[in-house]
């Protein structure tokens, strides 16, 4: 996953948030992160959870400069 930050007054692109494994490895394992859940309720006010979704914490994501230093850590030193 990859978050993709910029400066509003000049657009200019960065920093970048990265989340994953190495080149060629799975995700890391989600199952500590909470479950999310709707943005609305139903009916009765109830936000129904979304178990195919975690909530990953900006924490946990390694920050990065530059796209040349995401796109290494996507696939690899070039």
């Amino acid at each position: 996953m990859v978050w993709i930050l910029f400066d509003a007054d000049t657009l200019a692109l960065g920093p970048f948030l990265f989340f994953g494994g190495l080149p060629g490895e799975p995700l890391p394992d989600l199952s500590a992160f909470s479950i999310a859940r709707q943005t609305k309720g139903n009916a009765a006010g109830v936000k129904a959870e979304r178990p195919a979704i975690r909530s990953v914490p900006k924490g946990q994501f390694t920050r990065y400069d530059s796209a040349i230093e995401v796109y290494e850590a996507l696939f690899g030193a070039f």
